[in-house]
């Protein structure tokens, strides 16, 4: 399926290409996915039962990692969240983090102290902010140990420092200080795009994008959110009034345009909302359901002129766009 996306894409990027050409090639792909989605249904049940214990299997051997008998003792490595950058960045640096310490087998320990994505005084009516001593992650985010949460130990040395010329930690070493991605030297051969080996022949027959189930597992784990967020969410969700089948789009543009990224208009991301919905009603219809799929769209943006200029061109052709427009 996804080498079959990946001609699509490059197609409807074939400026010389006639549209009733496209038109048609778009068809004959929505219905190649669908004989597609058919055949792996069949075994679809087996399939997600087999990584559904892959799941497990990883989330426990992160679960026993980050929560040792004894933290006083446990090997460790400190992640500090103070990189210079973005909400998504600074997940990539913690998940790069986690997965260091998985491959290495070591507690991973989140100096979150400066972290400046979370109000220390207050977050969503929470008394816990009002304590000096609060990890600011757990403000936002479930903590990461339920036993181990001090970087203490001896000895204690940076990455580099704790490398062998074979490319081996020093196990006497008790605690490492992990530097960002950027200036990690020596690169160890178990960064991204690689999966742990016990799994790697298993995952990479039941999934195709093996490296994007991997990193999803890592983020099921660090990504779970505190009791106030979980609140916080609900009550949106509510509010929005969330259907099924519901497509999220995120238009980013105040810090992004003319440093990192060129201006993209609500339209280019509907051809791909428009796709996703076109094959729903062509799955539907070919299985004899005359039915309307109801277009939902949930749109987050900063930048509120998308709401007031872009959004009511799309309500007109059917669509209905869900989100706050204040944010």
């Amino acid at each position: 399926m996804t080498d079959l996306n990946e001609l699509w894409n490059y197609i409807r990027t074939v400026e010389t290409a006639k549209p009733e050409s496209k038109n048609f090639i778009k068809e004959l792909k929505n219905s190649l996915l669908f004989d597609l989605d058919i055949i792996t249904k069949r075994d679809e049940k087996s399939r997600h039962k087999q990584l559904e214990r892959l799941s497990n299997y990883i989330q426990n051997r992160i679960n026993e990692l980050q929560n040792p008998k004894d933290c006083n003792k446990a090997e460790k490595i400190v992640c500090t969240l103070n990189k210079g950058c973005g909400f998504g960045c600074q997940i990539h640096h913690l998940t790069y983090c986690m997965v260091i310490a998985l491959a290495t087998k070591r507690t991973l320990i989140l100096n979150s102290q400066n972290w400046r994505y979370v109000n220390s005084n207050k977050i969503h009516g929470s008394e816990k902010a009002k304590s000096p001593s609060s990890s600011l992650w757990e403000l936002a985010f479930q903590p990461l140990s339920h036993t181990c949460l001090n970087d203490s130990g001896s000895p204690r040395t940076n990455w580099l420092n704790s490398i062998d010329h074979n490319h081996h930690h020093a196990r006497n070493v008790q605690v490492i200080d992990l530097p960002i991605l950027d200036s990690l030297r020596p690169r160890p051969p178990y960064l991204p795009l690689t999966i742990p080996e016990e799994i790697s022949d298993e995952l990479t027959t039941l999934h195709g994008s093996p490296f994007v189930w991997f990193i999803g597992q890592i983020l099921r784990y660090i990504m779970k959110p505190s009791d106030e967020i979980e609140q916080f969410l609900h009550s949106k969700r509510n509010e929005f009034h969330f259907e099924s089948p519901i497509v999220g789009v995120h238009v980013r543009r105040t810090d992004k345009i003319n440093t990192e990224a060129s201006f993209h208009s609500l339209s280019e991301y509907m051809v791909h909302v428009e796709d996703y919905f076109d094959r729903l009603e062509l799955f539907k219809k070919r299985q004899n359901d005359e039915t309307t799929t109801k277009r939902i769209v949930y749109l987050a943006t900063d930048d509120s002129s998308v709401w007031r200029k872009e959004v009511p061109k799309f309500e007109k052709k059917g669509y209905k766009f869900i989100g706050d427009s204040e944010i």
